[in-house]
């Protein structure tokens, strides 16, 4: 019996309980509410499509020039922008400095370019031939021992066709040439502050003015006016979009020696 009024009185217990809670929310007005700002209409922020990447390979013959470090000076420069070119040596100028180590070290490809820089293939004996690159890959390799060497390009871009498919290299030409070479535009000396603006421009309008993707660019690491034209250039090219490789990275796998190649279509 007194379980039963034990039971009865938590019942009622209960009751008065859930009535004092409706009376509550019966007292809660429109006024207690809490005012929720509308959520305005955004737009979706616009995402810039991706620029689509421009490739050429950016090349330097008759290095390297250790006595200005003009070598290491364009290699510091082609860091900057996170880019790489290839070095095409003299065999003859390698010793006598740490430029070939210092480029292959920051990521950039060492080709052959010849040992003394007066023999040409196109005419030369095959002694000869053989001797200049023979040469030039000792050297090389006496800076970075071990370093593999896939590339080459021949003096004044002379070299005869069965020299070519002989060739133990990859031969690599030009399709755009910076005329950095010419006479008119290599050096300082005994001109004016604005004439050697005018040089640097010049070397680097002739580059701009026909680039297109895929192109492969000649230019002489050792010449004062290319030191200060690459500058320029490497800020150009990376203001228009293109990234710079060597030229093993813009051939890839359709590099292969015994073949000449202009380009990364031709």
């Amino acid at each position: 019996m007194i379980a039963k009024k034990r039971i009865a009185k938590c019942a009622t217990t209960c009751l008065l309980l859930i009535s004092f809670a409706l009376t509550l929310v019966g007292c809660y007005t429109e006024m207690d509410r809490p005012a929720y700002l509308p959520i305005p209409d955004v737009e979706p922020l616009a995402t810039e499509e991706p620029k689509p990447t421009k490739r050429v390979a950016l090349t330097f013959d008759d290095g390297p020039q250790h006595y200005k470090d003009q070598t290491k000076g364009i290699v510091d420069e082609l860091e900057k922008y996170g880019y790489h070119a290839t070095f095409f040596v003299v065999g003859d100028r390698v010793a006598g400095g740490d430029s070939v180590a210092y480029a292959i070290e920051k990521g950039n490809e060492i080709g052959i370019h010849g040992y003394t820089h007066e023999v040409y293939y196109d005419s030369c004996s095959e002694d000869d031939f053989r001797y200049e690159l023979n040469m030039t890959e000792q050297e090389i390799r006496k800076q970075v021992p071990g370093y593999k060497i896939n590339l080459m390009r021949p003096i004044g871009g002379k070299i005869s066709a069965d020299r070519v498919q002989t060739c133990p290299y990859s031969v690599i030409m030009w399709s755009v040439d910076s005329d950095d070479w010419n006479s008119s535009n290599r050096y300082y000396a005994g001109i004016t502050d604005e004439e050697c603006e005018i040089r640097v421009n010049r070397i680097v309008d002739n580059i701009m003015n026909s680039l297109k993707n895929g192109d492969i660019i000649l230019m002489h690491d050792i010449y004062e006016s290319t030191y200060d034209a690459t500058k320029l250039l490497l800020k150009r090219l990376h203001e228009e979009g293109y990234d710079v490789v060597t030229v093993s990275e813009l051939l890839g796998d359709n590099l292969k020696k015994g073949r000449i190649y202009y380009s990364e279509t031709t």
